[in-house]
C-alpha cells in the first residue's frame, strides 16, 4: 500500500529539522524521515559547546542543540519517525525499510537533507596494515560521547579541516595524546591560527607537506604512522589513526533515481530554490556539496522551507539554465542551476580544494562577462556576482577557472 502524503522531509538533521519546522508554521503538513534512533543529525556526537549562537541566542553542546532542534520542531506539528531508512525511490515512490516492514510514501513535495558522510582511510588511499583503531571523527565521537569510553592512549590524526581540530579537543578532552596531526598540502585546511595554538596548547605538532603516508604494525596492533616530509623520514608511535573531513555528500540514492547528476559536486543539480529539475524534489543542507557548519545548514533548510511553500501555493513553471563549471581545483559550487523566475542575488557560490590563487571568468554563451580574481583559503567560500544583463532560457553559462590572471 502506497501512503499519499504533503511533504517528505528526509534526513532529521540541522537543515532537515529546520525545513520542517518552517514548513509547518506556513501551514503545511509534513513528516520527517530518518534513519538513525533519534533526531538531530551530527550535532548528537559532539560533545562540544558552540552551537545554537546564531540560531537560539543560545551556547549548547552537540547533543543539546539535536534536542532542541527536535523540540521545536515537534512543537510546530512535525510527525518525525524514526528508524525509516530510504533504500529506493522508484515512479516517485519512497520506499523505506523499517522495524515493521517495508513502508511506503507519496509526497506532493519531497526534500532531501540527507546530509554527509566522513571519508575514511580507502578514500585517502594510504597503505599500511588493518586494525580497528583506524577510525573516523564521528566514530571518535560516538566512542567518548555516547559510549564513554576512548578507543586508544595515542593517536595520529590525519587531515587539518576545522573537524580535524574538533577531533583534536575531543581527544585531548578523553586523555588520548595526539602527538601529530598530518598533511599532504602545504598548509592546513583550517585557520591559520589554529595550528600554533593547538601546538601551543594542546602539544600536538602539526606536520604539513608531508607525503607517503603509511601505518605500521602487527596482528592489527599499530605501533607507528611513516611519513616522509622533504627528504626527512619521520615515524610517529601511536595505537590509532584518526581520518577526520573529506566529507562527501550521502548522495548515492540520488544519483540511482536522478539522471540530473552533478559529478563536480557528487549530488544533484539544484536552482537557487534548492530545487531540482523535477520540481517536485527539493534539497538542501550538506547533501549539496559536503559539510558545512550546522548554523548554516539550519537557516538554509529554512530558506529552502519558503520556495517549497511557495511551489505548492504558487505552480510556475520553471525556466532552469544549467550553469557548466568543469574544474579538478573545485570542491562544489552551488546552486548549479539558474531558474530564470525566481531572483538572483548571486550567481553561485563555491569553494576550492585547497588554497588557490587565479581568475575566475563567467562565459554568456562562449563570451566572457565576469572577472573575478581569486585568492581564497581551502575553507573559504567565494561568491560570484549575478550582474544584471540579458539572460533567456537556451543561453549557456560556463565559468572557468585558470591560475594565471588575465593580461590587463
Amino acid at each position: 500500500m502506497v501512503n499519499d502524503i504533503n511533504i517528505a522531509v528526509i534526513g532529521a538533521g540541522p537543515a532537515g529539522l529546520s525545513c520542517a519546522t518552517q514548513l509547518a508554521k506556513l501551514s503545511q503538513e509534513v513528516i520527517v524521515f530518518e534513519r538513525q534512533t533519534k533526531s538531530g543529525g551530527t550535532p548528537l556526537h559532539c560533545g562540544h559547546k558552540g552551537f545554537g549562537m546564531l540560531e537560539f541566542q543560545r551556547v549548547l553542546t552537540g547533543p543539546q542543540y539535536g534536542e532542541l532542534l527536535t523540540k521545536k520542531a515537534k512543537n510546530a506539528g512535525v510527525d518525525i519517525r524514526l528508524r525509516h531508512s530510504l533504500y529506493k525511490i522508484e515512479d516517485d515512490i519512497l520506499h523505506f525499510a523499517t522495524p515493521n516492514g517495508v513502508k511506503k510514501y507519496r509526497a506532493k513535495r519531497v526534500v532531501f537533507a540527507l546530509g554527509v558522510r566522513e571519508s575514511h582511510r580507502s578514500n585517502y588511499f594510504i597503505s599500511g596494515i588493518r586494525s580497528p583503531n583506524i577510525i573516523t571523527t564521528g566514530a571518535l565521537q560516538r566512542f567518548v560521547y555516547e559510549y564513554e569510553s576512548i578507543p586508544f592512549k595515542s593517536g595520529t590524526i590525519y587531515n587539518t579541516e576545522l573537524v580535524s581540530f574538533s577531533a583534536l579537543a575531543t581527544s585531548k578532552k578523553s586523555d588520548i595524546d595526539i602527538k601529530t596531526m598530518v598533511e599532504k598540502e602545504k598548509n592546513i585546511k583550517s585557520f591559520s591560527i589554529l595550528k600554533p595554538l593547538s601546538e601551543k596548547f594542546f602539544e600536538t605538532v602539526i606536520r604539513t607537506g608531508v607525503k607517503d603516508i603509511s601505518i605500521y604494525g602487527e596482528d592489527k596492533k599499530i605501533s607507528h604512522v611513516a611519513v616522509k616530509k622533504g627528504d626527512r623520514n619521520i615515524a610517529v608511535e601511536c595505537e590509532g589513526v584518526i581520518f577526520t573531513g573529506g566529507f562527501r555528500p550521502e548522495s548515492a540514492i540520488l544519483q540511482e533515481r536522478f539522471k540530473d547528476f552533478n559529478h563536480t559536486n557528487k549530488s544533484v543539480n539544484t536552482t537557487q530554490a534548492f530545487r531540482l529539475s523535477d520540481g517536485r524534489f527539493f534539497a538542501t543542507g550538506n547533501v549539496l556539496r559536503g559539510a558545512l557548519a550546522a548554523f548554516k545548514c539550519y537557516f538554509e533548510g529554512k530558506r529552502c522551507a519558503n520556495f517549497v511553500d511557495n511551489s505548492l501555493k504558487e505552480e510556475k513553471e520553471q525556466e532552469i539554465i544549467k550553469i557548466k563549471f568543469d574544474s579538478d581545483e573545485v570542491d562544489w559550487f552551488t546552486p548549479t542551476m539558474i531558474d530564470l523566475n525566481i531572483e538572483r542575488k548571486y550567481l553561485t557560490k563555491l569553494r576550492f580544494k585547497k588554497e588557490q590563487k587565479g581568475e575566475l571568468k563567467v562565459l554568456l554563451n562562449g563570451k566572457p562577462f565576469i572577472f573575478q580574481g581569486v585568492n581564497a583559503k581551502p575553507y573559504e567560500t567565494v561568491t560570484i556576482p549575478w550582474i544584471n544583463f540579458e539572460v533567456k532560457k537556451g543561453d549557456k553559462i560556463e565559468i572557468v577557472f585558470t591560475t594565471a590572471p588575465r593580461d590587463i
